[in-house]
């Protein structure tokens, strides 16, 4: 059969490209796998990185200067496969005429509830106000998700960006937000229709086009872009922003669709129309989120996400199948010769669900000013880093916190020398979801925890937070020790530490209980969830 594993961030090579990767080398033994990804990768490297067997799985690299959606849809339309398999976070493309499997790392929400029955009304009367509107404007290609920017509802474009006008029109105004300190003129370097340049004016926050046209056209527009992390202070975001984009008219919308971007522009209506059409776009992108769900058949990485799955959109007419991550728990060692070492490994990023090395910094700093059993004891904090600026700025950061005590910082250090480190360690802390609100944003949690299972597995125990998916492997005082707080961190590290006998027999029972989440056992499952759909 011919199977296509759609995974965008495959360069990254990180725990889901290890999850999606492993998928295609099972598969790849007996039927035709290609994977799509964006921009360029080392497949060698990755596969080597990864620990993978990719040898008999072709690679498709999609451009990253146009719409990667674009892209892949064609190739599908143009190859055809039987089975298709998103592995991309956060993702909710669906192929045409193929069997669709969803590798879902968490799924996709903008509420953490089913929709209320104030909240479906409010939908209901959206529809009403702006479904004529949305269907004859789409933002097409090479624009940010819609948000709001002060009290404006719109979305930022980027340097190449097309809307969709899906009627004939004779005059076409954009409205957007101006920036400070950027002047419009010099932003817009054109616009085009089927190729041809097109005449455009200026009036305040309103670019105006005249220019009959006949059928329903991709309007390209080009602009030049800025990145607010390298203009404002203090300011973290990293994207290209071309012009922030909020309404398009045309002149041949119908009267009410007319009255409603009027009404949308006025200081007193405007207010009102912008709660409606944000609760309107949120419960339409729920439904949107919901009926990708229920298309597909979902593969979930753990419990906790198959559980955040149910709790937001229901169970009803929604299949999902777990498959823990593989882990290569048999190329893990563990060392007779223990070290007074606690190890933390974790990617050096900030946002989402940041692996809270500050944190970890600042209890160890802590339990070393306040329990002598910590004077002997050196943290050992790995991982991989980011090129972006705010990223560097967070590593920085750790690096200055450390100064002054038994803190090493490792970054991008080959995997073999990581071993070793997991190998002589004693113990290991997690911390990623600490201070953060569970019920509000519970993508910010290990949804799994790939370095937990290699620390188990090397016989480090682990002290991690007990939320989320470190719940799932870490049975507290059996093989490990979980927390909910600094205190409770320091104080199971302490007890540990004066007891010699209990870290043995949590570390043995660590690296037994490690081997539940081998490839072996891996490669098994995924025979099992994907046997029906081969036959």
């Amino acid at each position: 059969m011919k199977i296509f594993l759609f995974n965008k961030y495959l360069p990254t090579s990180g725990g889901g490209e290890k999850h999606a990767g492993g998928i295609a080398e099972v598969l790849s033994k007996k039927h035709d796998v290609t994977i799509l990804y964006s921009g360029e990768a080392n497949v060698t490297l990755i596969s080597s990185k990864l620990n993978l067997d990719l040898s008999r799985v072709k690679f498709v690299s999609f451009s990253e200067e146009r719409n990667i959606y674009s892209q892949v849809m064609e190739f599908i339309q143009s190859n055809r496969p039987d089975i298709f398999i998103n592995a991309t976070y956060f993702s909710t493309f669906v192929a045409p005429n193929a069997v669709n499997i969803s590798l879902v790392f968490f799924p996709k929400f903008n509420l953490t509830r089913k929709p209320s029955t104030y909240d479906t009304l409010v939908h209901k009367v959206g529809e009403e106000f702006f479904n004529r509107y949305d269907s004859t404007v789409r933002f097409f290609e090479g624009f940010y998700n819609e948000e709001i920017n002060g009290n404006k509802v719109g979305r930022w474009s980027t340097a190449n960006s097309t809307l969709l006008i899906t009627k004939p029109f004779n005059k076409l105004k954009i409205f957007f937000k101006p920036l400070e300190g950027r002047i419009v003129r010099d932003v817009v370097k054109s616009i085009k229709i089927h190729g041809n340049k097109l005449n455009f004016s200026f009036y305040k926050d309103i670019i105006e086009i005249e220019s009959p046209v006949k059928h329903s056209c991709g309007i390209h527009l080009k602009f030049d872009t800025f990145k607010p992390s390298d203009s404002f202070k203090n300011n973290f975001d990293s994207r290209n922003l071309g012009l922030f984009i909020r309404l398009v008219y045309i002149d041949t919308h119908d009267v009410f669709t007319k009255w409603v971007i009027k009404a949308w522009n006025s200081k007193v209506l405007g207010k009102y129309l912008t709660r409606i059409y944000v609760k309107w776009t949120v419960i339409k992108e729920y439904n949107w989120n919901r009926g990708f769900l229920e298309a597909n058949l979902n593969i979930s990485n753990s419990d906790y996400t198959s559980s955040w799955i149910k709790r937001i959109y229901g169970e009803k007419g929604i299949k999902v199948e777990k498959l823990y991550p593989p882990v290569d728990v048999e190329h893990f060692f563990n060392s007779s010769e223990k070290k007074n070492v606690i190890l933390a490994v974790g990617r050096f990023f900030v946002g989402g669900h940041n692996k809270k090395q500050q944190e970890i910094i600042k209890a160890f700093k802590n339990a070393y000013a306040s329990h002598p059993d910590f004077r002997d004891y050196k943290l050992v904090i790995c991982g991989g880093t980011h090129p972006e600026d705010h990223h560097q700025d967070y590593l920085k950061l750790c690096k200055l916190s450390a100064q002054g005590y038994p803190i090493e910082i490792c970054t991008d250090i080959a995997f073999s020398d990581l071993k070793a480190k997991y190998a002589t360690a004693k113990f290991f802390w997690h911390a990623a979801g600490m201070y953060e609100n569970e019920d509000l944003a519970p993508d910010r949690f290990e949804h799994f925890g790939i370095t937990t299972v290699e620390a188990m597995a090397a016989g480090c125990v682990p002290i991690v937070i007990g939320v989320a998916g470190q719940k799932e492997i870490v049975s507290h005082r059996q093989n490990g020790m979980l927390w909910r707080n600094e205190q409770e961190l320091i104080s199971h590290t302490v007890e540990l530490i004066k007891n010699e006998d209990l870290r043995e027999q949590l570390s043995v029972n660590a690296i037994a209980a490690s081997k539940q989440y081998s490839k072996m056992n891996f490669n098994h499952r995924v025979e099992e969830i994907f046997k029906e759909y081969l036959k």
